[in-house]
Order: C-alpha cells, then structure tokens, then sequence
C-alpha cells in the first residue's frame, strides 16, 4: 500500500507549524508593543530597547559561536584531526 502524503510535504509542514506556533506570536507581540509605544509617545524608547536586546543577543550569539569553535579546534588538534 502506498502513502497518500508526498515526501516533500514533511518540511512544509514543520515550517507552517513553526510559524504558527512561534513566529506568528512573536511577530505579533512586537506589532502590539511598537503600536503601543507609539500611540503614548514613546516610540524612541520602544527602538532603543529593541536595538540594544537585538545587539547583545547577537554579541551574546557571536561570542558562544567563538567558544564552539575554538573547542572543536582543541579537539581536533588533540585527537589528531579525528573529529
């Protein structure tokens, strides 16, 4: 008996269930909160503190990146290159 589902329709839908479960909410909330910060007049504020999470969450990406990869050096220098 064969499947009815096409093996390329998995993907697809993992991604629609990851947007529907996270981005979706994620994008909304920012859409509330900008719309929110700018109806009292502090929109300044709202970019300010959005900029600063987006830097250190990308300074705080970066930096493990770095760990990673100087870890995996080390193993690889001590394990000859057998990795």
């Amino acid at each position: 008996m064969t499947s009815s589902k096409s093996p390329g329709a998995v993907p697809v839908l993992v991604f629609a269930s990851f947007l529907a479960l996270v981005a979706v909410p994620q994008i909304a909330s920012f859409w509330v909160d900008w719309l929110w910060f700018g109806s009292v007049g502090f929109a300044q504020v709202f970019t300010t503190s959005f900029t600063a999470q987006a830097f250190w969450s990308l300074a705080g990406g970066l930096l493990g990146l770095a760990v990673t990869l100087v870890s995996h050096l080390a193993m690889a220098r001590a394990t000859g290159g057998a990795s």
